[in-house]
């Protein structure tokens, strides 16, 4: 991941924290908290997507255990980490 992605990642989950403490919907979560919640959130979704990106290679060159072993990665990550697809 470059330095400027991880800065755009960064600057999301800032965005989504400031916005959360505007509108709290539990009043006892801080404004960290919720900001690192966000940011793995969004660093599992990019690992999710990189895995979708090796499937979709994989299976536009007729490489179906390369394909299945990114699918199996991709659900593997989410499950690990409670994200929905």
């Amino acid at each position: 991941m470059t330095e400027t992605r991880k800065k755009k990642l960064i600057e999301e989950a800032k965005q989504f924290a400031r916005e959360q403490m505007a509108h709290p919907m539990e009043p006892m979560l801080f404004s960290a908290e919720v900001f690192q919640n966000k940011l793995v959130e969004l660093v599992v979704r990019e690992c999710m997507m990189i895995c979708g990106a090796v499937q979709g290679a994989s299976e536009s060159h007729n490489n179906t255990e390369a394909a299945k072993g990114a699918e199996h990665c991709k659900r593997i990550i989410a499950r690990d980490f409670g994200i929905t697809q």
